[in-house]
This record gives C-alpha cells, structure tokens and sequence, in this order.
C-alpha cells in the first residue's frame, strides 16, 4: 500500500481539532478517530470578521475566521442582522435629509411640522419692581 499526503480537507479538519485543543475545548480523541473528514467540517462554519461581508469583506483568509455554528448563528443573530439594520436606518434617514434639503433649495415648501408652533411662554415678573 502506497501512502498517500493528505488532501486539503483533512488537513482543515486536522487544524480546526487543533483549534480546539488550544482553546481548550478538545474533541475526545476516540470520538474523532469515529467522525469523517465531512462531519468534522460540518461543526464549524465561516464568519466574515472584522468586515462584514455585505460591507465590503472579502473570502480573503484574513478576514474570515472558524466558529462553531451555533456561535456563529448567535453571532449572526445578535452581532450581525442589528449592525446592518442600524447601519440601513441612517442611510436611509440621510437620503430622507438629502431630499427634504433639495427640495427646498428647488421652491418646495416643507411640510408642516410635527410638532406645531407654539408661542414662547413668558416669565411672569413685577416690572415696577426695579423702580
């Protein structure tokens, strides 16, 4: 039997169980030599960090990086959909402004306010306190 190097695969699967080692979250060894190469990979998915791919992140082996995936669905629950949410808000909020201002500019009137106007309270005091 000839001996064969290992492909790209197994030596992904062999890092990530070194992975874990190091954090100290080891995979038994009995349990690993029962597991496949496509059920090793299969714990682990890759989270675009630190710029999100919808931002411009690329595949680039320096911007992803191996979590388990249940950290990475909570990472992707929590972190992920509320930043890009925040983040589709304010750009839509500051076209709203750009549009509302251009408007203007053009002869628009704006609408009303939300708020109304409303007449400046004023202070009572004695004005013939001073004489």
């Amino acid at each position: 039997m000839t001996r064969r190097d290992p492909n790209l695969s197994e030596k992904l699967a062999s890092a990530l169980l070194h992975l874990l080692e190091a954090r100290g979250e080891p995979i038994p060894h009995e349990h690993q030599k029962l597991m496949s190469v496509d059920q090793i990979l299969s714990l682990w998915q890759w989270d675009h960090y630190p710029v999100r791919y919808e931002n411009g992140g690329t595949t680039h082996p320096s911007n992803i990086r191996p979590l388990f995936r249940r950290a990475h669905i909570d990472v992707t629950a929590k972190v992920d959909k509320p930043a890009s949410a925040k983040s589709k808000r304010i750009v839509d909020s500051e076209a709203e402004f750009r549009r509302r201002v251009l408007a203007r500019a053009a002869g628009e009137k704006p609408k009303p306010s939300r708020w109304g106007s409303r007449k400046l309270q004023s202070r009572p005091f004695n004005r013939r306190a001073n004489t």
